[in-house]
């Protein structure tokens, strides 16, 4: 009699494994519902910082030491020189609604090479000169 109850003993086992799949495939649906959460949430954040930087902005405000130099629309083409204290140059450019370091006697140059900028957000900073030109919209802004 013992041996017929150890042989029957496997068919709760196999119930066992039977629930383990069923709970795989509910784990894998969890799975696939959170993975869609996240491809869905990296979307709309890609598609908010698409629209950010897609908006032109309506001028450049340059500043100094986080002191404000001026501002200055986007519309008008014109060629602008800052110094410093020290006599370090930099040319800043607005031509075409876009804004553009041209010259800077700073030792690096790496605001020279920085592409062209126009949508709001978008800045070029010259850090040995302590310069930035911000792109911002059409309202001044302290």
């Amino acid at each position: 009699m013992n041996g017929k109850i150890l042989e029957k003993s496997w068919l709760p086992q196999k119930a066992e494994k039977d629930d383990k799949k069923s709970s795989e495939l509910k784990t894998g649906r969890k799975e696939y519902f959170v993975l869609a959460g996240i491809l869905l949430l990296a979307l709309v954040c890609w598609e908010g910082l698409f629209w950010k930087y897609a908006n032109p902005g309506g001028q450049v405000v340059v500043s100094r030491n986080g002191e404000q130099i001026g501002s200055y629309s986007l519309k008008k083409d014109q060629k602008l020189l800052f110094t410093n204290q020290k006599g370090g140059r930099n040319i800043l450019v607005i031509q075409d609604g876009q804004v553009s370091m041209k010259m800077a006697d700073c030792p690096d140059g790496l605001c020279v090479k920085h592409k062209p900028i126009s949508a709001i957000g978008e800045s070029i900073i010259c850090l040995p000169h302590r310069l930035v030109a911000e792109v911002t919209d059409a309202i001044d802004h302290p």
